[in-house]
């Protein structure tokens, strides 16, 4: 494992912690949408098996889940939408669907009686999880940095909403992230550091 994570460290790399650290840091939170056996046995392995098949810090990414849902409380990443880190949630709304839209690409409020643009996942390790270590691969590395492999996974999981040109490669480390995922994004990358940092002190706790 690695040691403190900073907002130069890369979003590329090894797990930073275990799986067990990550969910002792994550069980447990007040309001959290889903039971710790979903986060123990699904949500976590979830994120390092598809770190594995990108080269992502899966920690890293765990990290971003954590700040981008608050602690898997938000809307967009309850059941059933399951998205992790606001992709392609854009604050948009209609009072209807709009039209020559898929229902991939919004999601129905019932407590708000409105529509909401962003995407909706049918699982956590098939669609959401996959769909978010692919932009982070994307943010970190410029296609020819890729191997056929990664290029591959980024290409598959980036279907539904790609990312703009001007985007890939402009974030090899946390810092990068700011004012490009989050927006303006002013101490984005201390916050994600923090959370990673979190894990860490809890594998060191064990």
């Amino acid at each position: 494992m690695t040691g403190v994570i900073t907002r130069d460290s890369s979003i590329m790399g090894d797990p930073s912690c275990t799986q067990e650290a990550a969910f002792e840091y994550l069980k447990g939170k007040k309001n959290c949408q889903y039971t710790d056996a979903d986060i123990k046995d699904a949500i976590i392995p979830a994120y390092y098996e598809q770190g594995r098949k990108s080269g992502v810090n899966p920690t890293v990414a765990i990290a971003q889940m954590i700040h981008e849902t608050g602690y898997l409380t938000s809307w967009w990443c309850a059941r059933p939408r399951r998205n992790p880190a606001g992709i392609g949630v854009t604050g948009q709304t209609a009072p209807h669907l709009p039209q020559n839209v898929g229902l991939n690409e919004w999601a129905y409020d019932s407590t708000a009686k409105i529509w909401k643009k962003g995407l909706p996942f049918e699982s956590w390790a098939l669609a959401s999880v996959p769909a978010h270590m692919a932009r982070l691969l994307g943010y970190a590395l410029l296609p020819k940095q890729m191997d056929d492999n990664q290029w591959y996974y980024y290409s598959l999981h980036t279907a539904r909403r790609s990312l703009p040109t001007r985007i890939i490669g402009c974030a090899p480390t946390l810092a990068g992230l700011e004012g490009t995922w989050a927006v303006p994004g002013r101490g984005y990358a201390d916050k994600l550091a923090a959370h990673c940092n979190g894990m860490i002190k809890k594998e060191e706790q064990a």
